[in-house]
């Protein structure tokens, strides 16, 4: 808003307005305190521009609506010092320890029924291994191992184990084979920190560490020597590289992204016939691809980027699949378009149908297979690439909530392999058979009568919520602030954006008034969530609580309990070991069954 144009003032007298607003900005500082830079100075200045043009009331009105916004903005300040901080946060941590005394009995009997039942629940499925030519690869217990399927397990070795690395407390996140089982490419990150690194192990002869990369994201071979990587720094990732192991490790830049919104990462297509560098905002994406027979030369673009539109790209038969969501209607469609074409050679094949949300996309053997959601239900649906037409539809058991595919299909089957997921089941392989157009559930994974509501198995999610929201986006500072803008809007440099935050950000709307008894997990190395925000929430929804609970006159009994719980180290990602994470699960499961007042006799029985 410039009040200077808007009644009429010209340049001179602007000026001469700016050199009197500056004695009465000084003189507002002094009053509200030392105005940082940001929304309110730059709404400072739009009014105090024409300070001497207005009326005596008018200057009283935004003196109050600064003072009364500085008041708001100092409130979401960080600390001012690390150690009214840091004793915050031992605050928490003994409140916690005294705490936690009254869970930790159940969370013991929880803890042996959930390793029970892990134990006891199916071992390894074919879908978790990787298979290439006549060797198979695996992950377990955090090393990788493989073997020969003519021969069995009796040939299993293990070709790489985080000591080689001279690593210990680290968590395998990725595994890929180069096309000619020369290499093993293995991602390993630390459990304190969302920092990854990849090591390469040459598999000729007795497998051998001959190479290792920093800071990686995602990576692929696109050859039996030539790995592709994109790099991760500040949690962004805007840049890919080339490594070429037949060229003694040389390594040169393919792409950089220009825009801080946009985060790189990489995929294979899955006949492995082209790379796709997908650069992806939160309404738009870009898509350039690599040829996989000629990786030296430069990428070629799919689509240029246009605001509001999302694209992703698969391969079949020397056509490029592209889910988009340009045109009418704005769900997304599958189109079939010529290797390195115009989006006016690109030919509509199949519309995904009006309130239904495409949820995933596989192409397998000639055939497009997607799962999609309507009305809460999934449902699967399958495209025949060559007839162009609807091949197969049908609605997928009521009882689960979310698909997963198989992460390593192999090339050139006709099978589908994917999990469904239910929060009250455990999650059942489900095998499509495109040939044969049947669903049948994986031997291993049978149902019995009384599994249906057993819990299956721990999945590492971080626990720690984003509650803060106003002060995390004011923050252009912190690694994510920029990349979400288009999500959450600019509260620093937009009074329009800032009021919307504020009214839905939780920190902001925490009243005295009655409320649950909450357990909050963090983790000290969060770089997403700041755990200066969690404390914040911690404090001020405890003192909300306590002043409700005062003024209701209520029992003692009837309070809540807030809790924070702050593990050391950690990150946002939850990587934990195995027992920590069991551990950490079996006191949520007890803070819910002693504040829920749930039946507790069958649990605390030893053999249930």
């Amino acid at each position: 808003m410039k009040i200077a144009s808007q009644v009429g003032i010209n340049s001179r007298t602007a000026d001469q307005g700016s050199n009197q607003s500056i004695k009465s900005l000084g003189c507002w500082q002094r009053k509200c305190g030392e105005m940082k830079v940001g929304i309110f100075m730059r709404v400072a200045v739009s009014y105090l521009r024409n300070w001497s043009q207005l009326k005596t009331v008018q200057k009283q009105g935004c003196l109050s609506c600064f003072a009364n916004r500085y008041k708001q903005y100092s409130e979401i300040q960080p600390y001012r010092s690390l150690s009214t901080w840091q004793a915050l946060l031992d605050s928490e941590r003994k409140q916690w320890q005294m705490s936690s005394v009254r869970y930790k009995d159940l969370a013991a009997v929880l803890k042996k029924r959930l390793d029970k039942i892990h134990l006891t629940s199916p071992g390894r499925s074919e879908e978790e291994m990787i298979t290439h030519g006549d060797y198979v690869y695996f992950e377990e217990d955090n090393c990788v191992y493989r073997f020969q399927k003519t021969i069995g397990e009796e040939s299993l070795e293990v070709v790489f184990s985080p000591e080689d690395a001279g690593l210990h407390d680290s968590l395998v996140q990725r595994i890929r084979v180069s096309p000619q089982q020369t290499y093993l490419a293995v991602a390993l990150k630390n459990f304190d920190c969302e920092d990854s690194k990849c090591y390469v192990v040459n598999l000729q002869r007795t497998p051998e560490l001959v190479h290792a990369i920093s800071n990686i994201f995602s990576f692929e071979w696109v050859t039996d020597h030539i790995l592709c990587h994109t790099r991760l720094e500040n949690l962004r990732c805007h840049s890919v590289y080339l490594t070429d192991f037949s060229n003694r490790g040389t390594t040169k830049l393919v792409y950089m992204e220009q825009d801080p919104r946009f985060f790189v990462d990489l995929y294979l297509t899955r006949d492995r016939r082209f790379l796709t560098i997908n650069s992806n905002s939160k309404t738009t994406s870009e898509v350039w691809v690599v040829d996989c027979n000629c990786p030296f030369q430069s990428p070629f673009l799919v689509q240029q980027r246009v605001a509001g539109i999302t694209y992703y790209v698969e391969h079949s038969n020397g056509y490029l699949y592209i889910l988009i969501t340009h045109g009418e209607p704005a769900e997304y469609k599958l189109m079939k378009a010529p290797v390195n074409s115009s989006i006016n050679q690109w030919k509509p094949i199949h519309h995904v149908k009006p309130h239904s949300r495409l949820v995933d996309m596989e192409i397998i053997k000639d055939h497009c297979v997607m799962f999609l959601k309507q009305q809460n239900e999934l449902h699967m649906e399958v495209i025949s690439l060559f007839s162009e037409l609807l091949y197969h539809s049908l609605k997928l058991p009521e009882w689960a909530c979310a698909v997963q595919p198989a992460v390593h299909l192999e090339r050139g089957s006709d099978l589908l392999q994917f999990y469904l997921e239910s929060p009250i089941c455990r999650p059942i392989t489900f095998a499509y058979s495109v040939l044969e157009n049947t669903l049948s559930i994986e031997a291993n994974h049978a149902i019995g009568k009384n599994e249906t509501c057993k819990v299956f198995r721990l999945k590492a999610k971080s626990k720690a919520p984003f509650l803060d929201v106003l002060k995390t986006m004011m923050d252009t500072s912190l690694p994510l602030t920029i990349e979400e803008e288009e999500e959450w809007g600019s509260p620093a440099c937009n009074m329009e954006h800032y009021r919307a935050i504020e009214s839905y950000c939780p920190y902001q709307n925490i009243r005295p008034q009655s409320y649950p008894s909450v357990l909050i997990t963090a983790y000290e190395n969060d770089q997403r969530v700041p755990l200066s925000g969690l404390l914040r929430y911690v404090k001020k929804l405890r003192m909300a609580a306590e002043q409700y609970h005062q003024s209701s006159g209520l029992p003692d009994s009837k309070k809540p309990n807030i809790l924070l719980n702050v593990h050391p180290g950690g990150s946002h990602c939850d990587s934990l070991p195995w027992e920590e994470s069991l551990q950490k699960v079996s006191m949520h499961l007890s803070f819910l069954h002693k504040e829920l007042n749930l039946n507790e006799c069958k649990l605390s029985r030893d053999n249930p």
